[in-house]
C-alpha cells in the first residue's frame, strides 16, 4: 500500500526579501542588498557578476505588472549610457530576457544618453533618451523577452528635457514634459504603440 500527501515548495534564495540599494563608492557604481536582519552585502554585483557596473548611476527599478498581480519581472540598474537588468532570485544578469540597456532596444542608437525614466505600472520602463521620448512595449505576454523593449521614439520634431512628469489622468497614463527646441511643455498619452500629443504653448 502507498500513501501519498500531495505539498507544495515554494524556492526561495537569500536575496527573497530584503533591500536593494544603488550607490557610489569611490567614484565606482555599486550595488548591494540588506538583508532584513540589517546585514549588508555589500558590492553584490561584483561579487556574483564579476565585472563593475557602469558609471554615473540614475535609477535602480524593481518592475512588476500591476496589472497581473505585481508578476516580477526584474531589477534594471540605469546610468547615464547604459544599463544592466538582473534577475529577481539571483541577481546575476539576466540570462533571458535583455540584460543590457543597448540590448533593450529592438534597434539600438548608435549612443544613449539616458535622460530619465520611470516605471511604468505595466512594468516596463519610460522616459527620455537621447532627448526623445520611449516606451518599453507591452503587447505580448509579461514573460516573453520582448516584453518592455524599446521600439521606435514618439514621432515628431522635438528635443525633450532630461525631466518629465507621469501621472493618470482619466484612467490614462499622461506625461508631461518641457520641450526645449521650442520651448513649450508637452503633453502626450502613450497607449500601446500609439501616441497621442497635444502641444501646450506658453
Amino acid at each position: 500500500m502507498k500513501y501519498f500527501h500531495w505539498f507544495e515548495i515554494q524556492g526561495v534564495t537569500e536575496f527573497t526579501r530584503g533591500t536593494t540599494v544603488l550607490s557610489i563608492e569611490n567614484g565606482t557604481t555599486q550595488f548591494s542588498f540588506v538583508k532584513p536582519d540589517g546585514t549588508v552585502q555589500p558590492r553584490v554585483y561584483e561579487a556574483i557578476n564579476n565585472k563593475t557596473l557602469p558609471n554615473d548611476p540614475l535609477h535602480l527599478f524593481y518592475l512588476t505588472n500591476q496589472f497581473t498581480g505585481n508578476t516580477p519581472l526584474g531589477y534594471w540598474i540605469i546610468t547615464r549610457n547604459g544599463g544592466v537588468r538582473l534577475n529577481i532570485s539571483t541577481l546575476m544578469e539576466d540570462a533571458i530576457n535583455p540584460n543590457t540597456l543597448k540590448d533593450n532596444f529592438f534597434t539600438p542608437p548608435s549612443v544613449i544618453q539616458v535622460g530619465s525614466l520611470q516605471k511604468n505600472p505595466q512594468g516596463v520602463m519610460v522616459g527620455v533618451i537621447n532627448g526623445r521620448f520611449y516606451g518599453g512595449a507591452t503587447t505580448t505576454w509579461d514573460q516573453s523577452p520582448t516584453y518592455g523593449m524599446f521600439g521606435g521614439f514618439a514621432n515628431g520634431e522635438y528635443e525633450l528635457d532630461p525631466h518629465f512628469i507621469m501621472t493618470n489622468i482619466n484612467n490614462n497614463i499622461t506625461y508631461i514634459a518641457f520641450e526645449k527646441i521650442k520651448s513649450n511643455l508637452y503633453a502626450s498619452i502613450l497607449m500601446e504603440y500609439l501616441l497621442t500629443s497635444v502641444r501646450i504653448t506658453r
